[in-house]
């Protein structure tokens, strides 16, 4: 993933996964702080893509899941308090928040997915 996000996605997606796991969300936030500005969009849409395709698997681990995310999304404000702030790089900061963004999205998603099972179960 370092090498080469795009090609990292591609093998990622098709493969079957149960979760997002924690050590996912740790290399996803070590390349995400060492890439370009370009890539660094790329990797919040890869996330996200991967995660909801996760999600709708009869076997998907939510619980595994939502720690990761919660995780990543804890070592993304700490970058972007340690970086960005004494950085004062706009883009990277815009990028920061919007993988953050990103991260809430699929964790209030998977509240209410896990509250579905619930009302379902």
């Amino acid at each position: 993933m370092n090498k080469d996000p795009h090609k990292a996605y591609e093998e990622i997606r098709n493969k079957w996964l149960d979760c997002f796991s924690d050590e996912m969300a740790e290399v996803t936030l070590k390349v995400f702080k060492e890439s370009s500005n370009a890539d660094k969009r790329d990797i919040a849409l890869y996330t996200e893509d991967i995660v909801r395709v996760m999600m709708n698997s009869a076997e998907f681990k939510d619980e595994q899941t939502e720690t990761a995310l919660n995780n990543l999304k804890c070592g993304l404000k700490s970058f972007l308090e340690q970086y960005c702030s004494s950085n004062k790089n706009s883009i990277a900061v815009a990028h920061v928040n919007n993988f953050i963004e990103v991260v809430d999205k699929l964790l209030e998603k998977l509240k209410k997915q896990k509250h579905r099972e619930v009302l379902d179960g």
